[in-house]
């Protein structure tokens, strides 16, 4: 059966697991398969992007972030990609409190840290990134999202893994482990490869390569 919508999510998982006692926690082991992707799911269905005035050393992070994929100045001509630090490094980097247009980055908790500390001009940023799973949680008012449209394998799989500890099925659990990470790869696989720059030309000649 085709699973577009959480209703039919929750019957393909008592199908599979082949229990009809189970309607109420097969909820939990879903809120648990979500929380899980939220970890590690990196697809391209979960890219989002918001804009936000840098004007102060610390600014919020969107409430639904997970990752980082680009942090830049866009209202710069050319537009300015700035550097990620750790939180450690970009302190070690820039001990002082001196202002200027910001360079680097960190992510502390749940804000973003800039250095130099912005000096007051008019900086926009961009942030490029990935949103939680759980932003936007299947349930009886929410039954369809973007990653169950194109991801059911992740859903499932990562359902049914979720239920295997609560139903003391080591067996199950090691299938479905393997089923729901290669789902997740593959799901990953495509976005890193569709984000990465493309690979110059370059054309053998004789002894000489031409790029």
């Amino acid at each position: 059966m085709a699973i577009s919508t959480y209703a039919e999510l929750k019957t393909a998982v008592a199908t599979w697991l082949n229990r009809g006692d189970l309607t109420d926690r097969i909820d939990e082991f879903i809120d648990l398969a979500e929380s899980h992707m939220d970890r590690v799911l990196r697809s391209s269905v979960l890219i989002s992007q918001a804009e936000a005035p840098v004007d102060e050393e610390y600014e919020d992070l969107p409430s639904d972030y997970v990752a980082m994929i680009r942090l830049y100045i866009s209202n710069l001509n050319p537009v300015i990609d700035l550097t990620p630090l750790s939180p450690q490094a970009i302190i070690n980097q820039y001990p002082s409190t001196t202002t200027g247009r910001p360079v680097s980055y960190a992510v502390v908790g749940d804000r973003l840290q800039f250095r130099p500390i912005p000096d007051g001009g008019a900086y926009t940023s961009s942030l490029l990134y990935y949103r939680k799973t759980t932003s936007m949680a299947l349930s009886a008012s929410n039954t369809v999202n973007v990653v169950l449209t194109a991801h059911p394998n992740i859903y499932l799989y990562g359902t049914l893994c979720e239920a295997a500890p609560f139903l003391m099925d080591d067996k199950m659990l090691a299938r479905y482990v393997v089923l729901r990470s290669q789902a997740i790869d593959a799901a990953n696989k495509s976005t890193a490869e569709a984000l990465a720059p493309a690979a110059p030309l370059v054309m053998q000649h004789g002894m000489r390569m031409i790029a």
